[in-house]
């Protein structure tokens, strides 16, 4: 057996199991809201919303001991990406924790996210736009088959949304994300594969 930690800027997920054939079979999930990019500031992670995510990463590693997983392994992303001290947290789940526990790019994290959901969907499409909404980034990653074409990462999720002041800045955010995937579509040549992007 082997379990996955995603910590994430609203989430903290575990998944136990085992891998066969490049497929996964789910032994056990494990979902926490910590909300960890809540209250970020400049200088740094709230501490409340960093003690909450290690009280959950407590907990999920504490499951997984009880299946004796072989490897355990985390990554953590845009919350600990954009953070001032997402490095010193990280250093601080490798040593409290005791599992290995690095923070990944928003392009490493597009290209997981895209591997997941073709690994769990059969017959793989032609070809497909995935767009993955966290609490602190959006992915969108463009498949043809299993071959990855293209992938993005853009710093806005729902996280960052709930805490703007008004909702004229949430839709003015949500439309600049649109409109700049948009423009990468077209810059790449990928709109005569998608359809028109626009619509």
């Amino acid at each position: 057996m082997q379990a996955a930690i995603d910590v994430g800027s609203n989430t903290v997920r575990m998944l136990v199991g085992d891998v066969a054939g490049g497929r996964v079979r789910p032994g056990r999930y494990e979902r926490r809201i910590t909300r960890l990019k809540g209250g970020q500031t400049a200088k740094g992670l709230a501490p409340e919303s960093a003690e909450r995510t290690l009280s959950a990463l407590r907990d999920v590693v504490a499951i997984a001991g009880i299946y004796n997983v072989e490897t355990i392994f985390g990554v953590g992303t845009e919350a600990l990406r954009a953070a001032a001290d997402g490095e010193e947290f990280a250093q601080r789940i490798r040593r409290e924790l005791g599992i290995p526990f690095r923070i990944i790019s928003g392009e490493e994290e597009a290209h997981l996210s895209a591997s997941g959901v073709l690994a769990a969907i059969d017959p793989v499409p032609a070809a497909a736009v995935i767009v993955d909404i966290g609490g602190g980034s959006t992915e969108i990653v463009v498949t043809a088959g299993e071959d990855v074409l293209a992938q993005y990462s853009f710093p806005l999720g729902v996280v960052g949304l709930a805490e703007m002041a008004n909702v004229e800045m949430q839709r003015s955010s949500i439309a600049a994300c649109i409109s700049a995937a948009t423009s990468r579509f077209q810059d790449e040549g990928l709109a005569p594969l998608l359809g028109d992007p626009s619509t």
